[in-house]
């Protein structure tokens, strides 16, 4: 049963909610992070005037008189701007090197068809979430780009990936930070139109299409237009467009439903949203008798956007929360509102049943019960991180005790899933203290935490208990793959184990054969080890994240993910090096037969 009694109550509260946390947990998350620092490094600060004008001067509004300040500098919403020559737009950033930025320098002796072609090869979406933070990271560090490079595209390039991987804010931002005055070049404003639409900015959306329309732009901005026109009162010219676009066999027909939908307010059911992108999702929002269906697969920038959507049934809203999520398009405080919504309970599904559980558990001991069966279900899913990331506020409010010491294995592998070393040294020093202790489940479950916590850092290397670790697991292929590659990530780390440990591993069946891990493209891997090795860090970071892909870390090959973790340390970027190697560790330990056995975390 719910905590929550009155359920009217809580559903306005929790749709209030959701929607304030879109907008401004990644404006907080900038904040704290740095983003909103300076377009480049030493800018002061100055007083908020509100959004920043993405048109220039006589497109669509009047140039305002801004205030005294230094030549070329202006805000928006609390980002300083400072206005670039170019290729200075495609140097802006939100982020400096002191503040999560890959520095001024990250492309430096890189060249511009290089940089272009990577952009190219990088996933959209992660599983990953260290991958996720680090290619949010890349997209928003200030750097001076390679010579030659298209300063449009560059930045399009990058806003059209922060847009696509739920970071419409940011992608905003960014363009704001990088004051572009080329509103007629498609490949800025593109992204920059489904950033605003994305964000609920119809208004700014639309001055940017009417640009693009009046400079004779076709096809998608026609279909923009004709809703920038239903919006704005103008049927007839609404109407007119529609007629061109279906004389030319240019028209759409989703676009003309939800056109219709929004001209008469009639009903439209759609089978799934699985073809919105973010016109159509403005669509959908504005047309109030639109229903789905199903949600079906859509991108996950649009299913986290469909997730707060009141019109929508709770489960559909799980199904698209859970899509958002698992792509980390979603704020997790998001998510938990919608678990612990009062209907929720009504949707199906083992997995969502233990998370809406530890949505609404009461007590401590409880809470603790509901994260281990919520890691059940995720082993049982194969999706770790998704489970640390929809629990992450339950486990980051309880403080480690012997009372839920039973709660330590699995609370020590989430923070550590979830980027939090120092919750999950607590965790781990508290497993220690009841291994001390003789406690036998906990004797084993610390051998099956050794590798992970060498991994990250949080133990220092050492070759005995290493060794411990490989007695407890002896025999098998699946114990010998994982223990090579637990070596290969020591190295990466840069700590290395002896020889002794090496020979170990030599002696061990070959089963290269029976490995399913996914082989690194040949030009990539060259490429990352190239880049690394010439001190290239924003191309580093661009092909290790090619290289890892939407899956994540642990479904590479070992050697190619010990050269994608030692090649990031290399570059100076270790803490996500360490994050992605305790990703794949803990992908590999719960994909392990006989994992119980092993002294792995199981609810039971």
């Amino acid at each position: 049963m719910s905590v929550f009694r009155d359920k009217a109550m809580v559903s306005r509260l929790t749709n209030l909610l959701l929607g304030s946390l879109l907008v401004l947990l990644p404006l907080t998350s900038m904040a704290q992070t740095g983003v909103g620092t300076a377009a480049a490094a030493g800018a002061g600060t100055t007083q908020s005037t509100g959004p920043r004008s993405l048109l220039p001067p006589g497109l669509g509004e009047t140039a305002a008189p801004t205030p005294d300040r230094a030549a070329g500098e202006g805000t928006s919403g609390g980002i300083l701007i400072r206005q670039l020559d170019a290729p200075g737009e495609a140097a802006a950033g939100l982020l400096i090197a002191s503040s999560g930025g890959l520095g001024s320098d990250l492309w430096r002796g890189s060249q511009a068809g290089v940089v272009h072609d990577l952009y190219g090869r990088m996933p959209f979406v992660s599983q990953s979430p260290a991958a996720r933070d680090l290619a949010r990271r890349l997209l928003l560090s200030v750097g001076t780009p390679p010579a030659g490079s298209d300063g449009a595209a560059l930045l399009g390039q990058r806003m059209t990936h922060l847009v696509t991987m739920g970071e419409a804010e940011s992608a905003v931002a960014l363009a704001e930070a990088a004051a572009s005055g080329e509103p007629n070049d498609p490949a800025f404003s593109r992204p920059l139109v489904d950033a605003l639409l994305l964000n609920g900015d119809v208004s700014r959306a639309c001055d940017l299409v009417a640009v693009q329309v009046r400079g004779g732009s076709r096809d998608f901005w026609q279909r923009a237009s004709v809703f920038c026109d239903l919006q704005a009162g103008r049927r007839p010219d609404a109407e007119l467009t529609r007629a061109s676009l279906n004389e030319t066999g240019r028209s759409n027909a989703l676009c003309d439903e939800l056109a219709d939908a929004v001209a008469d307010e009639i009903a439209v059911a759609l089978d799934d949203a699985s073809a919105l992108g973010p016109l159509e999702l403005a669509m959908f929002r504005q047309a109030p008798k639109a229903t789905l269906r199903a949600v079906g697969a859509p991108a996950p920038a649009i299913a986290a956007r469909l997730a707060t959507l009141p019109r929508l049934t709770m489960p559909q809203r799980l199904d698209a929360g859970e899509i958002a999520n698992r792509a980390g398009t979603l704020p997790t405080a998001a998510v938990s509102l919608i678990l612990g919504a009062s209907d929720a309970e009504l949707s199906a599904g083992p997995f969502r049943q233990a998370a809406i559980g530890v949505a609404n558990a009461s007590g401590i001991a409880a809470r603790a019960e509901a994260l281990l069966a919520l890691w059940d279900a995720a082993l049982l899913q194969g999706d770790a991180p998704l489970s640390a990331a929809m629990a992450a506020p339950a486990p980051a409010n309880m403080i480690p005790s012997a009372d839920i010491g039973f709660l330590a294995p699995v609370a020590f592998r989430m923070h550590l899933l979830n980027g939090d070393r120092d919750l999950a040294l607590g965790w781990l020093e508290l497993l220690r203290r009841r291994a001390t202790a003789g406690e036998g489940d906990a004797i084993r479950a610390q051998i099956a935490a050794l590798p992970l916590a060498q991994v990250s850092g949080l133990d220092p290397v050492n070759d005995r208990r290493l060794g411990n670790w490989r007695s407890a697991n002896p025999d098998g292929a699946a114990a010998d793959r994982q223990w090579r590659q637990i070596l290969l990530l020591m190295d990466a780390v840069g700590s290395p184990v002896s020889e002794s440990l090496w020979t170990n591993a030599l002696q061990a069946t070959d089963d290269t054969d029976a490995a399913v891990a996914r082989a690194a493209d040949p030009a990539l891997w060259r490429q990352l080890v190239l880049a690394s090795g010439s001190g290239r860090k924003g191309e580093t970071a661009q092909a290790a994240l090619a290289l890892i892909g939407s899956v994540g870390p642990g479904a590479l090959d070992p050697a190619t993910l010990a050269t994608v973790v030692g090649s990031l340390r290399r570059a100076g970027m270790a803490a996500t090096a360490q994050r992605l190697a305790v990703e794949a560790l803990i992908e590999t330990e719960t994909a392990r037969p006989g994992k119980a056995e092993s002294g792995l975390p199981a609810g039971d």
